[in-house]
């Protein structure tokens, strides 16, 4: 079973690092129990450096498969897939260097 993260009570936009980390630590409390759906309705825009922080922390935590099979992603915009793309990529650069 999947639990939900609505994430519209940061609405229209999530770029503090203080929203980012906050839902970075409800995604990980759920993901001990549970896969996790993440509800972006209403949600226009996110920092690069948010995406980073929460999916970059993730996806380097866990192997690409795993990220992919437990979390899963519902009511994004293009421009919402595409940040956390670049969060993702940006975090794992960033390890490298």
């Amino acid at each position: 079973m999947s639990k939900v993260i609505s994430l519209s009570g940061y609405a229209p936009s999530i770029g503090s690092e203080d929203k980012a980390t906050e839902i970075l630590h409800k995604i990980q409390e759920s993901l001990k129990t549970a896969d996790v759906v993440l509800d972006f309705e209403n949600v226009q825009t996110m920092g690069t450096n948010c995406a980073k922080l929460i999916f970059g922390t993730l996806y380097k935590s866990m192997d690409a498969e795993k990220f992919f099979e437990r979390i899963n992603f519902i009511n994004t915009t293009p421009n919402i897939r595409r940040t956390i793309r670049l969060g993702i990529e940006f975090s794992l650069a960033s390890e490298k260097s």
